[in-house]
């Protein structure tokens, strides 16, 4: 699948002009969602980016609508253990 279609199909943005997808794929992008993965050529003869998804993205994605009350609810002792030494390390407790 290529990810400019996946993005589009997901997010809502069928129909929507090239210029307005690809604002979206360069904002997922210096987010860190996505990565430039490779090069294509183009029927006009152009080079395009072939985007993949970061960990982050997958991160975001196996997510999804959960909340954090959600996940600490379905994880195990260990589990919480390094999802607890993560985030402290991420704010610096």
């Amino acid at each position: 699948m290529v990810l400019r279609s996946g993005v589009t199909k997901l997010r809502g943005l069928k129909g929507k002009r090239y210029a307005v997808v690809e604002v979206r794929m360069k904002a997922l992008e210096t987010q860190g969602y996505l990565a430039v993965a490779g090069e294509r050529d183009t029927k006009q003869g152009y080079k395009t980016p072939i985007f993949k998804m970061t960990a982050k993205a997958n991160l975001a994605w196996m997510i999804g609508p959960r909340t954090i009350d959600d996940i600490v609810r379905e994880v195990d002792e260990e589990t919480a253990l390094i999802l607890f030494k993560t985030v402290s390390k991420l704010f610096k407790c």
